[in-house]
């Protein structure tokens, strides 16, 4: 050591000071997690609503006896025409915004990531429209304190075939099942649904259980269902039960305000029951167990 050199330690460098305060983000932002919208797609497609859609609708009719010694006249007359349905528009937007200094601070495409994010709240928020008929339906089977339960979805099929006079019978066309995800566990341990052989198709039953083969059920799970007193309301329906109408199905608006950036996402629709006993709700539970 040369004479007169300081024999003082070096300073400590301590992790966590401001010179060591490097962080890093990613590029890229997680998305959340949204509902499909596969509800208002298995509805009926109506003309265009403007401010108000009447469904006008034939009555259903039945055949008379003609007695043996009837001189042909004074027959009974039949209404052809049933009540109409109606069904109400309305709008469901979903607003963002972000400043200028997000835009420039930051490495983030906010149109496209924010966007896609967008695109999917309303997807999910047009099916909320449509499953808040549910509870609305007359006819349903099942209870609120209860899971589904083979019973439960048997009788309403059932009830299902005899209000649309056998038109709602597997194999005829297609028929809807919705549930709340807490249903899975309880659906699954059905028989129609759980084996290979009743589901028929091969295909994963969380997309699609099939009561026989070559028709049946087309097994649906939502979180958007409504809630209510009497449980929440899954459903059991043909496609010409619920109507959905659109005025405006996407709208994107970009537009400046001063130094924010507003990315709004609109769309106009309306959704309403067509066709009451062609549709059965299934009232369930909504908890999942341990």
């Amino acid at each position: 050591m040369a004479a007169g050199a300081s024999t003082a330690s070096p300073p400590i460098l301590t992790p966590g000071s401001n010179h060591f305060n490097f962080e890093v983000f990613t590029r890229t932002l997680e998305p959340a997690t949204y509902e499909n919208m596969q509800l208002i797609t298995r509805f009926d497609d109506k003309d265009r609503p403007y401010s108000l859609l009447t469904i006008n609708k034939k009555a259903r009719i039945s055949s008379v006896a003609l007695a043996g010694t009837a001189v042909g006249t004074g027959l009974t007359y039949q209404d052809p025409l049933g009540a109409p349905a109606t069904v109400n528009p309305a709008g469901i937007y979903v607003a963002l915004g972000w400043s200028a200094n997000e835009d420039a601070e930051t490495p983030y495409n906010f149109d496209q990531e924010l966007g896609d994010e967008a695109t999917r709240a309303l997807a999910e928020g047009n099916d909320q429209n449509g499953a808040a008929n549910f509870s609305s339906l007359t006819e349903f089977r099942g209870n609120g304190g209860a899971d589904v339960t083979s019973a439960t979805l048997r009788n309403a099929q059932g009830l299902l075939q005899r209000n649309t006079n056998g038109e709602a019978a597997p194999g005829r066309q297609d028929i809807y099942l919705v549930l709340d995800h807490s249903q899975y566990s309880a659906a699954m341990g059905i028989e129609e649904y759980a084996h290979a052989e009743a589901r028929g198709d091969g295909e994963n039953p969380y997309v699609k259980g099939v009561w026989s083969k070559g028709g049946g059920h087309n097994l649906l799970f939502s979180g958007v269902l409504p809630t209510t007193g009497d449980g929440t309301h899954g459903c059991l329906w043909i496609r010409k039960a619920l109507a959905v109408a659109w005025n405006v199905r996407s709208k994107v608006v970009k537009e400046p305000t001063e130094l924010q950036v507003r990315h709004i996402l609109f769309n106009h629709l309306g959704t309403g029951i067509q066709h009451n006993l062609r549709a059965v709700a299934i009232r369930t539970a909504n908890v999942i167990g341990a």
